[in-house]
């Protein structure tokens, strides 16, 4: 069985969690006639957050029309599994010189293709594994691109600057989605 609140596999008829320690399974309030949960909007409304507001992330109903691999979620899993490698072996095999720098791209990629796989497969590892990624692919674009200021920018080097920048702003959207999207909540479980 899996937690409600974390996601994770833990042994069955847990009542808490073992990783998390909140329980695991979420008690939803029986529904009025006006479509409010009887007792738990007015306190929060009291605590200055509108009625329309009172549900957190995992309490909130989950559309069954967005499970499944699909969309933007279905883009990202077909980019990080087939497109990002191909890519990456396309300008490797152009000549480049076998560094340290390309052992850190090969290692970035192959872990995408790990993270893109989880999410395909709809594991319990998926989210997990894409902070890790996330944070890799940005971490490594970013000080690639301090590291280019601090040395100093020659002509051809305006370009490859952008290139560093624009795949952090990529993570950075990329993260975004996985942190608010309501078919990666229905289709994972939770969000980033």
């Amino acid at each position: 069985m899996f937690c409600a609140r974390c996601g994770e596999q833990i042994p069955e008829a847990s009542e808490l969690c073992p990783l998390c320690g909140r329980e695991t399974s979420i008690q939803l309030q029986p529904q009025s006639s006006t479509g409010q949960a009887a007792t738990s909007a007015a306190p929060m409304v009291s605590m200055g957050i509108p009625a329309e507001q009172s549900w957190s992330a995992l309490e909130r109903p989950i559309n069954p029309n967005l499970k499944g691999i699909g969309g933007w979620l279905g883009f990202f899993c077909v980019s990080t599994t087939i497109l990002s490698p191909l890519v990456v072996f396309i300008s490797l095999s152009a000549g480049t010189q076998f560094s340290s720098i390309v052992l850190a791209l090969l290692s970035i990629t192959v872990f995408g293709v790990i993270a893109g796989a989880t999410v395909w497969m709809k594991s319990p590892w998926a989210i997990p594994l894409l902070r890790v990624y996330f944070l890799m692919l940005g971490g490594f674009a970013l000080l690639r691109a301090v590291l280019q200021l601090a040395t100093g920018l020659e002509d051809g080097d305006v370009s490859i600057l952008f290139i560093h920048l624009r795949t952090v702003g990529v993570v950075l959207l990329w993260a975004a989605y996985f942190h608010k999207s309501e078919r990666v909540r229905a289709t994972l479980g939770r969000n980033l």
